[in-house]
């Protein structure tokens, strides 16, 4: 009976092993093709280990899907600053060569033509330095309690030429007191005047500036009049590069926006709400107290 008892327990484990074996193979199999791992067999430790690397595997894929999507982001972003940086410097060698045989008085002219192309190549460069600069995690910011109001106002005295220039419309809702917040002085200047650039480069006559004072928070509301804006643009204004003008033959480099988002996440700030009705772009963006 005994000698039964352990044929049959030596067959069972014989058995056994034959099994793990092939399951074993059928894993190296799988792993050698990248592919996920399905083994049948009530083997715990042998389910764990095919577990582990079910996880790894996809780990691996998702790493290898992030890198190939990074290298297409890098493609496409050296191709929008080539595209960005070309466009200007196409129009200023093409007003340099008609200077050699003009009037007096197309000279003066394509002079200032000269002078307007620089200062947008001039703009383009600097956005791609303050990016490089503000886009790293080492870039610091010494945060201290900034008076919003008066960053606010002094963005807009400071575009007033360009305001007037443009016969824009300013509706200003600011507060006559002061708001501090959190931040850095050259941090919230900078987010206060890319967004007021962008207002009154695509607005069609109307701009409104308002500031809230919530519990925790203040909220800064910038709207303006709009043309060939839709709801399908809002969910990518803030991303890198992202122009309307998908031809991109329009000055701008897509940054001015994205680099609000990038300095508001240095401030413990966020991008509020974007919103489009009847032609009116609203952004809110929230500043939090020190």
């Amino acid at each position: 009976m005994i000698t039964i008892l352990l044929i049959i327990g030596f067959t069972y484990i014989v058995i056994r092993f034959i099994s793990i074996k092939k399951q074993l193979r059928k894993i190296k199999i799988q792993l050698n093709k990248k592919e996920r791992i399905n083994i049948i067999l009530n083997d715990k430790d042998v389910e764990k280990i095919a577990e582990s690397f079910n996880i790894v595997l996809q780990e691996q894929k998702q790493l290898e899907i992030n890198i190939r999507n990074r290298e297409e982001k890098l493609k496409q972003s050296i191709s929008n600053i080539s595209h960005d940086l070309r466009t200007p410097l196409t129009a200023i060698r093409g007003y340099i060569t008609l200077l050699e045989n003009c009037t007096e008085k197309e000279r003066n002219m394509y002079i200032g033509i000269l002078s307007k192309k620089s200062e947008e190549l001039n703009n383009l460069i600097n956005n791609f330095y303050e990016l490089s600069i503000f886009d790293n995690d080492s870039y610091q910011i010494d945060i201290k309690a900034i008076d919003i109001v008066e960053i606010i106002m002094e963005t807009v005295i400071s575009n007033y030429a360009l305001i007037k220039n443009k016969e824009i419309e300013i509706d200003n809702k600011l507060p006559s007191k002061s708001i501090e917040i959190q931040g850095g002085e050259v941090v919230c200047s900078r987010i206060i005047q890319n967004l007021v650039s962008n207002a009154i480069k695509y607005s069609t006559g109307y701009i409104s500036i308002e500031l809230k004072e919530f519990d925790e928070y203040v909220i800064f509301k910038i709207r303006n009049s709009v043309s060939d804006l839709t709801q399908d643009d809002l969910k990518y204004l803030f991303d890198r590069f992202y122009t309307v003008d998908k031809s991109r033959n329009r000055s701008g480099s897509g940054l001015g926006l994205f680099i609000v988002k990038v300095l508001l996440d240095k401030i413990d700030g966020e991008v509020y709400e974007v919103s489009l009705s009847d032609d009116i772009l609203s952004i809110s963006i929230l500043f939090r107290y020190l």
